[in-house]
C-alpha cells in the first residue's frame, strides 16, 4: 500500500511541478529546524496579509463562549493564475508569528499558492476573541476554518 501511495504522490507532486521534500544537513529532522529558527536570520519579505476572523461554537465541555479564530490570508502579488489555497496551522505552544511558518507561507505565496495561515484557539492573537486553549477537544474549531477556507477561495481567488 505504501508503494501505491508514494507513487500517487509522485504523480501528484509531478503535476504540481513540485520537487520532492529531502532533508538537508545540517537542518535534519523537526527538532534542528526548531534551533534553526533560534540561532539563524532569514530576512523575509514583508507580506500584504488580509485578517480574517472565522467564527467557532463554544466546546462542547462549556456549552457557551465560542467567539472567532484569527487567520490571515496571503496572496500572489501579481498572478493571474493562483494555484490553490493552503491553509497553514503552527504547532502548540506557537502562532503564525513563527518564523518556520512564516518562511513556509513567504514559499507558497512565491509559488503562486495563497495561504491562510490560521492561529489555533489559545495563541495570541486569538486569546482575546475566543475562549479556552487549544486542546484535542478543539478539532471541531476545523470544520467552520475548512468551510471559510472554501469560500474564500470561491469568491476571491
Amino acid at each position: 500500500m505504501a508503494v501505491k501511495d508514494n507513487f500517487k504522490r509522485q504523480g501528484l507532486l509531478s503535476d504540481l511541478g513540485i520537487s520532492p521534500f529531502k532533508e538537508r544537513i545540517p537542518w535534519i529532522g523537526p527538532d534542528l529546524q526548531t534551533l534553526r529558527d533560534t540561532f539563524a536570520s532569514d530576512e523575509l519579505p514583508d507580506v500584504n496579509s488580509s485578517e480574517i476572523r472565522i467564527n467557532v461554537p463554544p466546546l462542547k465541555s462549556r456549552k457557551k463562549g465560542g467567539g472567532s479564530l484569527v487567520a490571515y490570508l496571503d496572496k500572489p502579488s501579481s498572478s493571474l493564475r493562483i494555484n490553490g489555497l493552503v491553509l497553514l496551522l503552527h504547532g502548540l505552544g506557537g502562532s503564525t508569528r513563527r518564523r518556520g511558518l512564516t518562511r513556509m507561507a513567504n514559499a507558497l505565496v512565491q509559488s503562486n499558492f495563497a495561504v491562510l495561515k490560521l492561529n489555533l484557539r489559545g495563541s495570541d492573537p486569538c486569546r482575546e476573541f475566543v475562549d479556552g486553549t487549544y486542546a484535542a477537544e478543539c478539532n471541531s474549531d476545523l470544520i467552520p476554518v475548512l468551510r471559510r477556507a472554501r469560500e474564500i477561495f470561491n469568491q476571491s481567488i
